[in-house]
């Protein structure tokens, strides 16, 4: 089975994360307070606790990936929306559960070019990434996007690259982008 995996889904993966704690220590006469790493969970806000239930399913997923049962997939756009998400790494003492899964790149229906500079980019933003997909107009796109709505364009697009890829499906934790599968 492949599957094209959306940024919520690696960025739930990662449970827990590397912080920095001030921690008082003895020396000699002396009490310093220094930074030292710790491993903190990160779990999902009150008002999201079915993400806590997507955890065992993301873990399954990983462990099936890892023994290649199940090939995972990325994309250039979902590249780019990882990208912008914050705290997206898990540190020296985290737990990212897709650690060492290959997640291959796919390419997508309509490809475009971002240019990145020191002091001026264009295309990162995600209007800009919305702007491009909006201004797609071949039919199948248009077709899944009468079903789906404006409100959700990327993931309709994403869906999109999965089906034209050839693969087996699209795996998002957006609920309401789901609801209408």
């Amino acid at each position: 089975m492949k599957l094209l995996i959306d940024t919520d889904f690696r960025r739930n993966a990662v449970t827990h994360k590397s912080v920095a704690v001030d921690k008082t220590v003895h020396w000699g006469n002396a009490e310093i307070a220094i930074p030292v790493l710790e491993r903190m969970a990160f779990p999902p806000r009150a008002n999201e606790s079915w993400r806590s239930e997507q955890i065992p399913y993301i873990a399954t997923m990983a462990a099936l990936a890892k023994s290649r049962e199940i090939s995972l997939y990325s994309s250039f756009e979902l590249t780019m929306e990882f990208m912008r998400q914050k705290r997206t790494g898990r540190g020296y003492l985290g737990i990212d559960l897709l650690e060492g899964v290959q997640i291959d790149r796919l390419s997508g229906p309509v490809e475009r070019s971002v240019m990145w500079g020191t002091y001026e980019s264009a295309g990162t933003t995600k209007q800009e990434q919305i702007e491009f997909v909006r201004s797609i107009k071949h039919d199948r796109f248009q077709q899944l996007l009468s079903v789906f709505q404006d409100a959700h364009i990327l993931d309709t697009y994403h869906l999109w690259t999965a089906e034209n890829g050839g693969l087996d499906g699209f795996v998002t934790l957006d609920k309401r982008f789901y609801m209408w599968l």
